[in-house]
């Protein structure tokens, strides 16, 4: 796989170009985050998790609402009485006749991402892999099982993940074999893992529960082979197979402080809190005293999901954490946690930070106010704002502002996104005004698209667009996807049209992803954003590995996974 040092949200949520050369499509984040040099790279690039964009770029999905917004956009013309004529320009079907995406994409979209499944172009495959996954078709397991032996190990990675994003049980005993075959790799098999826990049920809970059982190497010829990579993505799936019925024994093995060593059990604490056990906050009130850091980290986020107002010793807990812990990630998890949580010991907690804090944890302060519904401290943030200075925490405050829906400071924000400045900076500006639905910025906005020059302030602008529910923003991104002035336009452009394309921007897509004589890089992009305009979900499959996860304990299978677009 090639690698990428670029985050998987920045492309749509904080506007900016998605790198090159990625593998299925997708980006990934290596260790030790991004780098400034990328020139397609996110807005202020952080340059290590400990960076607060860190946490935006793998939480953001979650409070952005983009694809709702766009398909709020598209519904008045493609509902009854309008549906593809009015979006088009052709007939309009009659009033009985509703628009269905599903229809159109498995009719149009779907024949085409499973032609290029085979094309001799490997990224290509890759992307078509995956995009077929997120489409969510029953009828490509066939096509998917035979992409899972391709020559190229992205594609037949791909291919596995995608198995298990069709959520269909027939794929289990597909990838069963996969991961207890320990002559696969373990990226391999961590996919897999994953793959078995996307699908769900006591099925899948019970091939990762017997996965991760000492005992099941006997029952194996040549034992199973666990590694930490393998036995982390296992835990990190039991979190999405939503099986109550595994949390005692896995609350069981994080208590013990025997059964895993610290980095994969910390794990364990984020599996426990998806599953909603409450019961282990009394352990995990232990791992936020742990010697390591992972395990600190962990608890911290698990007890900011499981907490409530009224959990004394969580509350407590986690703003000693959020002052007082040294490692910076674990800090601002707490953090965090306190804005989930809430109440008025909770949100005291916050305002504590933004107040008292060290300066790099101040834009994620700002944030957890905004997320953490404390309306009486937003005033203090657009003061803050104002004052500030540094164009990355200046970003930060942008972005918080926009969250928490303070339409006093559009002018302000107008003025830092429509001048030449920080193109950072620029980029979360233009992020927070489509946050605010300042429908005074869409002139400005599709200016920027038309003759910006910095490709990433032109991606955010047409982001800000697609927030704004501007329907001009399509033909323009179909234009600049076929006429664009560079390869990092072109792949930029398509990618944007994934995620705020209406549905007819399957053909611009399809034209350019099934031509063999165009770039290699702008083919794989629009054969990605094929994939996204065709996704049947509001929050990509695949974020939500990294929704609520630990992106600072380093395990790539898993990172890789949350970073795939």
């Amino acid at each position: 796989m090639r690698r990428v040092t670029a985050t998987c949200l920045v492309l749509v949520l904080s506007g900016l170009a998605a790198a090159p050369a990625l593998a299925h499509g997708g980006q990934y984040r290596g260790p030790g985050g991004r780098t400034p040099s990328d020139p397609t790279g996110p807005v202020a690039p952080p340059t290590s998790s400990a960076d607060w964009e860190a946490w935006w770029a793998a939480n953001a999905w979650k409070y952005i609402k983009l694809r709702e917004r766009v398909r709020g956009r598209d519904a008045p013309a493609l509902t009854a009485g309008g549906g593809l004529g009015a979006a088009t320009g052709g007939q309009q079907p009659a009033a009985a006749d509703p628009f269905d995406r599903r229809k159109l994409f498995e009719r149009e979209v779907l024949p085409v991402m499973t032609d290029l499944l085979r094309d001799p172009d490997s990224e290509v495959r890759s992307a078509a892999a995956v995009g077929l996954g997120k489409m969510g078709f029953p009828r490509s397991i066939l096509d998917l099982r035979k992409a899972c032996y391709d020559e190229v190990r992205d594609v037949r990675d791909g291919a596995v993940i995608a198995l298990g994003m069709l959520q269909d049980g027939f794929v289990l005993q597909d990838l069963e074999g996969i991961l207890l075959d320990p002559a696969q790799q373990e990226r391999t098999r961590s996919f897999a893992a994953v793959g078995i826990g996307l699908v769900g049920g006591k099925e899948a809970s019970a091939i990762l529960m017997d996965f991760l059982d000492p005992a099941a190497d006997a029952r194996r010829a040549g034992g199973i082979h666990r590694t930490p990579y393998t036995e982390a993505a296992a835990l990190t799936a039991l979190g999405f197979a939503r099986d109550p019925d595994v949390i005692p024994a896995l609350r069981r093995d994080y208590a013990s402080g025997t059964r895993f060593e610290p980095q994969v059990r910390s794990f364990l604490a984020v599996t426990l809190a998806r599953l909603g056990d409450r019961e282990a906050i009394p352990f995990l009130l232990q791992g936020l005293e742990h010697a390591r850091e992972p395990m600190r980290q962990s608890a911290a986020i698990a007890l900011g999901i499981l907490g409530r107002p009224g959990d004394d010793a969580v509350v407590k807990a986690l703003a000693a954490a959020s002052l007082g812990e040294k490692d910076i990630n674990a800090r601002q998890f707490a953090l965090m946690g306190l804005s989930r949580i809430g109440g008025e010991e909770a949100r005291a907690a916050v305002r504590r930070v933004l107040e008292k804090g060290p300066r790099i944890d101040l834009p994620l302060a700002a944030l957890a106010v905004a997320l953490g519904g404390d309306a009486e401290y937003v005033p203090v943030l657009r003061k803050r704002f104002r004052e500030e200075k540094q164009p990355d925490l200046l970003g930060g405050f942008a972005l918080a502002l926009g969250l928490a829906g303070d339409r006093e400071v559009a002018p302000d924000l107008r003025r830092l996104a429509f001048n030449q400045g920080d193109r950072g900076l620029r980029g979360y500006c233009l992020l927070a005004l489509g946050l605010l639905d300042d429908r005074a910025s869409v002139p400005d906005a599709r200016k920027v698209v038309e003759e910006e020059n910095d490709v990433g302030v032109k991606m955010a602008a047409a982001t800000c667009l697609g927030l704004l529910q501007d329907p001009g923003a399509v033909p323009l991104l179909e234009r600049m996807a076929k006429e664009g002035t560079s390869v990092y336009v072109r792949s930029s452009a398509c990618r944007l049209l994934g995620e705020v394309g209406n549905p007819r921007s399957f053909e611009p897509l399809a034209a350019i992803a099934k031509d063999a004589k165009d770039n290699s890089v702008v083919r794989m992009s629009a054969t990605a954003a094929l994939g996204n305009l065709a996704d049947r979900s509001l929050i990509p499959l695949l974020t939500q590995v990294g929704i609520d996860g630990n992106y600072a304990s380093i395990v790539d299978p898993l990172i890789e996974i949350a970073s795939i677009m």
